[in-house]
């Protein structure tokens, strides 16, 4: 959202959680955003305190786990947001997981690896495909991969073969 979710004097009608007047981002989402530079028990402790909040979208059908995976949250975090109930396979309005819009720039050859690892536990994940017919494979190579982390990452790929032969067949 272009209000970067800082306008914190704006409740809800009801008095309820801070919400962006722009986006209907909650105060969840604004948490989820700023992951990467959350210490985990932080992380957990307001999880916890805003267990309400965990389903709630922005008005592009973002929930708190998309936040998160933009801005890099580790696998830890992750794994707290399913642990709390998360809805961790909601498609935004876009058709777009959170695995569709990891940005991969915030990740390197130590942290993304393991957040492949733990998605590639359910099949189908990384083929799944947004509304625009890309798949999470095209997404992350979309949002720029450096040489050293796509080396890392080379292992899961050839583990997933069976799942990205159907990237190809899908466009025969």
């Amino acid at each position: 959202c272009w209000a970067a979710h800082t306008e914190k004097e704006v409740l809800g009608l009801s008095g309820g959680p801070i919400v962006c007047p722009h986006c209907d981002a909650t105060e969840l989402h604004q948490l989820a955003s700023m992951a990467q530079r959350t210490e985990l028990c932080h992380f957990k402790e307001f999880l916890c305190a805003h267990q309400t909040l965990l389903r709630e979208c922005d008005r592009y059908g973002n929930s708190c786990v998309h936040f998160a995976a933009g801005s890099g949250a580790s696998l830890a975090q992750l794994e707290a947001l399913a642990s709390a109930g998360a809805p961790m396979k909601l498609s935004n309005d876009a058709g777009q997981t959170f695995l569709h819009v990891l940005n991969t720039k915030r990740y390197n050859r130590e942290t993304l690896p393991p957040i492949l690892r733990w998605a590639l536990q359910e099949k189908g994940t990384m083929t799944k495909r947004d509304f625009q017919n890309r798949t999470v494979w095209h997404c992350m190579f979309q949002h720029g991969i450096n040489s050293d982390v796509f080396r890392s990452i080379l292992p899961y790929i050839s583990r997933n073969k069976d799942d990205m032969m159907k990237i190809g067949r899908a466009h025969v």
